[in-house]
């Protein structure tokens, strides 16, 4: 079976870890690999596409263990949590406030940038 898309490499330095993790979803789900089944080769073409810098990134933050003994699950939380952004609640909250309604911008488009300011960091 021909596979469908092409993944690029992942780079720790130049690519956004959400947004590659986001294609590798997609890509599994058009090429009809299901995590039940098809465990081992969801884990092989995730670190097959980390670049060397990735690969010795993964391998450092498993070690003693090597990165084709855990699980793909198991290599997805570690990057997930290696890469979750840390950001000050002070910092947040001014650029939320500090958000104004640009020329030209449409009552909607705004709503939806206020409610991307708000849903991750839930500020009350």
């Amino acid at each position: 079976m021909a596979e469908i898309g092409h993944l690029r490499e992942f780079s720790p330095i130049s690519s956004d870890w959400s947004i590659f993790k986001a294609r590798l979803l997609n890509y599994f789900a058009a090429n009809g690999i299901k995590e039940e089944k098809d465990e081992d080769r969801m884990k092989a073409i995730l670190l097959n596409t980390c670049d060397e810098e990735a690969y010795k990134l993964i391998f450092d933050l498993v070690s003693p263990e090597k990165p084709e003994q855990r699980t793909f699950g198991q290599l997805i939380k570690v990057f997930d949590e290696y890469f979750k952004p840390q950001q000050s609640a002070f910092a947040l909250r001014y650029k939320f406030y500090a958000a104004r309604k640009e020329y030209g911008e449409t009552a909607t488009q705004w709503a939806g940038r206020l409610r991307r300011l708000v849903i991750p960091y839930a500020i009350k």
